[in-house]
């Protein structure tokens, strides 16, 4: 039979949290920062062009909106988005219904970063055993969230899914 393990000590978890804490808030600010090194390395034109590929996709679902605010203020459309427009004025554009994506909640998102807090704590602390369990507790209390109902959700069928490696 297997020893058992002693449970993790008080002070050892208060030192894991704040490591959570800490990878937890960089990788938020190293996201913050790849997003606007992102746009600020577009030119106007390619912002434009983003704008209205949004307008675009939005369009398709039959929200308008993105591309009326464009046509207001640009004077000008491409040809794809003029096309939708003109079918709309038309009466002939039928709104794609069905497929849409799903909307995410919240433990999805925290789901999401769960391998990637668990890769921190081995690294911080190579000698303890990390768990899925740990790991929840940890994010959970990091994020002032519910860890029931993140448990619950990496139980459903709608937890992340690992992608395949290509």
């Amino acid at each position: 039979m297997r020893a058992r393990r002693t449970p993790i000590s008080d002070k050892l978890k208060a030192a894991m949290q704040r490591v959570v804490d800490d990878a937890l808030d960089q990788r938020l600010v190293d996201n913050r920062n790849a997003a606007d090194a992102r746009v600020s390395n577009m030119t106007a034109e390619q912002q434009a062009l983003e704008r209205e590929a949004e307008g675009i996709a939005a369009a398709r679902k039959g929200n308008f909106r993105l591309l009326a605010d464009l046509l207001e203020h640009q004077l000008w459309l491409g040809p794809e988005a003029a096309a939708l427009v003109a079918a709309r004025l038309r009466g002939e554009f039928k709104a794609r219904r069905g497929d849409a994506a799903r909307k995410r909640g919240m433990s999805h998102f925290i789901a999401l970063q769960l391998p990637f807090i668990e890769q921190v704590l081995r690294a911080h602390f190579p000698t303890e055993r990390i768990t899925q369990e740990l790991a929840v507790e940890l994010v959970a209390k990091s994020l002032d969230y519910d860890d029931q109902k993140l448990r619950y959700h990496l139980t459903s069928r709608h937890r992340p899914r690992r992608s395949p490696r290509r």
